[in-house]
């Protein structure tokens, strides 16, 4: 009786060892779970670095792929700060020297007005000790998510919705006069205002007159005229690379993504919004001139800087001058809108050649009106073809194929 006494007592020894050393080793999975995701709230580069393996990816909901580099360069860089994050549903799988984690995540980002939800696998790797984080897979998912805008707006799925935009106000006087008669005879939906140009007192001025209008920031980075210029607000510092050898900006995109230094690039864009709005412009959204801030170098920066007044800024999914870059444009569409900025499925600058009505979906075309008798009646050589006015009258014309929209309502959340 003693020895089956001696005999039970070593094996419910056993029973309790073992199931103590499997919690022990599920807590210390636990606990590097834990902190790796706060480690990533806090935006706590060091402690990443050392819970990361050095072959460490995150794959993202549009197939995006970040290595342990990428994501602590964009996290010390200040472009990853959430203001909310937290975890649930969490299943815990150890297999040896590896372990998988899934489950589910609400967070916002610092700089976004609404939350969003993802589902998340984690899988570690023992080192040692140590668990480290090997990979990261994120799927975010939000109501209506994979329809069309235009169905989620409650239109048709073959509906076209257009947005037709002046770009370029406060350039010349000429552009100005007519685009404001364009907006008030209803030819145009939009117009946005580049605020270092000469004529932007004027843009200013007609806005706080008429605030029923929508006009945007047209964030300026470029001056692309030989004889006819404008340089930053925010500096005159060479060492910011936003100034040319004459202390103007740069002629070219390629200029600036050269030399531009990204938190000059934040500051400026900054202070051009900032002036929009002391000056009485209440901005409806921002885009940019030329497309430079929707460089890969000063994307996140351009997003945030319309986030920060929570207004939406211009994106489309069609850009790019390759296959590769089209590409890319078109996988990040998916995510910027997961993240509740609004994308254009289409968007065309206006062109003598006329505008194909195209594919059903949300489009925006883009032109500048110049007036005729004004000063600088005629633009420079290459936009020639926007002053003739049986050009406007064909875009005019045109909105009846389409179910016109005003841009104010992508200030608001989609349904």
């Amino acid at each position: 009786m003693l020895g089956k006494r001696r005999a039970g007592s070593l094996i419910f020894g056993l029973v309790v060892f073992v199931g103590t050393a499997i919690a022990d080793s599920n807590a210390e999975l636990r606990r590097a779970h834990t902190a790796f995701h706060q480690a990533l709230r806090v935006a706590d580069a060091a402690s990443l670095d050392r819970l990361l393996d050095e072959h460490f990816t995150w794959t993202h909901t549009d197939g995006l792929v970040q290595s342990k580099t990428d994501l602590l360069k964009k996290i010390r860089d200040g472009q990853l700060r959430y203001s909310e994050l937290s975890t649930d549903q969490e299943s815990f799988n150890e297999y040896a020297k590896a372990a998988v984690v899934t489950g589910h995540s609400a967070r916002r980002y610092a700089d976004a007005a609404k939350p969003f939800e993802l589902r998340y696998t984690l899988t570690f790797v023992k080192t040692g000790h140590d668990w480290k984080v090997a990979a990261y897979h994120t799927t975010i998912f939000t109501p209506g998510v994979g329809y069309p805008l235009q169905v989620r707006l409650g239109y048709p799925r073959d509906a076209k919705l257009l947005i037709l935009n002046a770009d370029d106000l406060a350039v010349s006087h000429s552009e100005d006069v007519a685009s404001f008669a364009a907006l008030d005879q209803k030819l145009i939906t939009s117009a946005t205002v580049m605020v270092p140009c000469p004529w932007f007192l004027e843009a200013a001025s007609w806005h706080r007159r008429n605030p029923q209008f929508d006009l945007g920031i047209h964030l300026t980075l470029t001056s692309e005229w030989q004889h006819y210029r404008w340089g930053p607000l925010s500096c005159r510092d060479e060492g910011s690379g936003l100034l040319d050898d004459q202390g103007y900006f740069h002629g070219t995109t390629a200029d600036v993504r050269r030399q531009a230094k990204s938190e000059a690039v934040r500051i400026e864009m900054r202070r051009q919004i900032d002036l929009g709005v002391r000056s009485c412009i209440n901005p409806s959204h921002v885009d940019n001139h030329m497309m430079v801030a929707m460089c890969d170098e000063f994307l996140e920066i351009y997003l945030q800087a319309g986030r920060e007044r929570g207004i939406p800024s211009f994106m489309t999914r069609d850009l790019g001058n390759s296959p590769e870059a089209r590409e890319w444009f078109r996988r990040r569409g998916a995510e910027w809108e997961n993240r509740g900025q609004p994308v254009f499925d289409h968007c065309r600058v206006a062109t003598r050649r006329g505008d194909a009505p195209g594919p059903p979906g949300f489009r925006c075309g883009c032109l500048r009106p110049p007036a005729r008798g004004t000063l600088l009646r005629a633009p420079p050589p290459r936009d020639r073809h926007l002053g003739d006015p049986e050009r406007h009258q064909r875009l005019a014309r045109s909105r009846g194929r389409f179910r016109g929209l005003p841009p104010a309502f992508i200030a608001g959340p989609y349904p």
